[in-house]
């Protein structure tokens, strides 16, 4: 039995490293999207996005309320907003994501008291397969 019981917990201790490798790399990714932009600017900017690539527009800090305003010249643009509680680690906003051409996104206090005072910011993900698209993406802030 002892035979068997070695190779068993040598897979598993492999199986616990690969696992921990791999939440680690999925945290460093969402924590940081700003460092991958292709485009990025504290309030308002514009250009043309190959496919994977990223416009981040912000890192602003809100007091009572945010509005992400974004556009694309072609359908495939995933705009949504990320929000921080220290201007660092940024966390997505799944309920703000949408592939649109059109975007308009505004998040108030009473909405959502969790999220204020928060830093904030829009970002616009290409996810075409082939296409390169021309984006634009502003993001406003209210500090009360």
């Amino acid at each position: 039995m002892s035979i068997l019981a070695r190779p068993l917990r040598i897979c598993l201790l492999i199986v616990l490293v690969c696992v921990a490798a791999l939440t680690s790399a999925l945290t460093a990714s969402s924590a940081h999207a700003a460092e991958d932009a292709r485009i990025a600017c504290p309030v308002t900017c514009s250009g043309p996005l190959a496919p994977g690539e990223r416009l981040v527009a912000g890192d602003k800090y809100a007091g009572s309320a945010v509005k992400g305003i974004g556009s694309a010249g072609a359908y495939g643009i995933r705009f949504g907003l990320k929000w921080s509680p220290d201007g660092v680690n940024f966390y997505r906003l799944f309920d703000t994501e949408q592939v649109n051409n059109d975007y308009v996104r505004t998040i108030t206090r009473s909405e959502r008291p969790d999220l204020f005072p928060g830093y904030f910011r829009l970002v616009a993900l290409n996810t075409s397969p082939w296409q390169t698209i021309f984006t634009k993406g502003t993001l406003l802030t209210t500090v009360p």
